[in-house]
């Protein structure tokens, strides 16, 4: 219980600093690869996907239109790097 609290209160204190200094670069250069110039709509609606906290298969549903056959490995991969960045921001 104690870390699920320890986990939670990290998300909470790095979620805004993680998503703007690793994820929308991150997310920028995918999109930017994958259209072959940045889509700034498609990079704002990625991006609000994880603020709002939207889950990884909703986010790969409404991104599956756009991103076809590669959607579901960028997904992965975001959701991984997200997890990985929360967990190791400092305070």
């Amino acid at each position: 219980m104690l870390c699920y609290g320890y986990i939670m209160e990290t998300i909470h204190n790095h979620m805004d600093q993680v998503l703007e200094k690793k994820m929308r670069p991150w997310i920028t250069k995918k999109i930017t690869q994958y259209f072959g110039e940045p889509e700034e709509s498609v990079i704002a609606f990625t991006v609000e996907q994880l603020v709002q906290h939207i889950g990884a298969t909703e986010t790969a549903e409404a991104l599956r239109p756009l991103l076809m056959g590669d959607c579901d490995d960028f997904v992965f991969k975001m959701w991984r790097m997200l997890v990985f960045e929360l967990l190791s921001a400092k305070d």
